[in-house]
């Protein structure tokens, strides 16, 4: 219950209780009663109006756009949730596909591309890189991994398609990389792993193999744990 998970999660971080909201939906021209608002944080009856869904969220200080799209997901017939949420997968893992096998320049083009959906200003503002980030690879990626943590919950359908239609468009193009080189160049080599081992700092990432380490900054691990899970879901589709 998507649409019940954000309300309770806005009144919770807002600190105001059910009285407070309705008394404030009131002066807004809402008028309901508290048990109303009990129903809907609970997921006991379906989601609101997208007028109601914009006031509660804006008195609470959540995200208006995620409540309302949340609400259209629920209210949807199953045909369309499940067209929706073939759509929203396929899009992530094309776009974690393209990161992660992507040089600077192919980021950005791929940043062009997500330009050109013409999304809320305050998402693409994410992806304005500095002087700079422009050749910092790592940069870049935490620019990216930023962006997709902004638009999960908050684009509408209509944002959504298309951003999947040009990143698809893009995906065409994409100098994909064989599945054999990318085990290679990303996951393994031969004798290689990654520890988390060094002898004056047990905490510290590495990359090991018969002949030397590399020690790794957080955002590395992490850039190279989503390869491998990006490499596994294409595994899967392709073996």
């Amino acid at each position: 219950m998507r649409y019940a998970h954000l309300l309770e999660k806005y009144i919770q971080k807002s600190g105001l209780n059910i009285t407070q909201i309705t008394e404030q939906l009131k002066d807004l021209g809402i008028k309901i009663d508290r048990s109303y608002v009990s129903k809907l944080k609970s997921g006991a009856i379906p989601p609101a109006s997208e007028d109601f869904s914009r006031a509660i969220a804006k008195i609470t200080g959540g995200d208006p756009e995620a409540l309302v799209n949340a609400s259209v997901f629920e209210r949807a017939p199953e045909v369309i949730k499940e067209f929706i949420t073939k759509v929203e997968e396929q899009l992530w893992s094309t776009i974690d596909y393209i990161i992660c096998n992507s040089e600077v320049k192919q980021l950005h083009d791929l940043i062009t591309h997500i330009k050109r959906a013409h999304l809320h200003p305050a998402h693409i503002q994410i992806l304005n890189l500095d002087e700079k980030e422009n050749l910092n690879i790592s940069s870049i990626i935490r620019r990216f991994n930023l962006f997709l943590e902004s638009i999960k919950e908050s684009l509408s359908l209509s944002d959504k398609l298309r951003l999947f239609f040009e990143i698809n468009d893009y995906f065409r193009t994409f100098n994909e990389i064989p599945i054999n080189l990318l085990h290679t160049k990303y996951i393994h080599r031969e004798n290689t792993q990654l520890v988390s081992e060094d002898i004056q700092n047990p905490n510290l990432n590495m990359i090991s193999s018969s002949d030397k380490r590399v020690p790794l900054a957080e955002d590395e691990v992490d850039f190279l744990f989503r390869c491998l899970e990006v490499y596994k879901i294409q595994k899967d589709k392709w073996f």
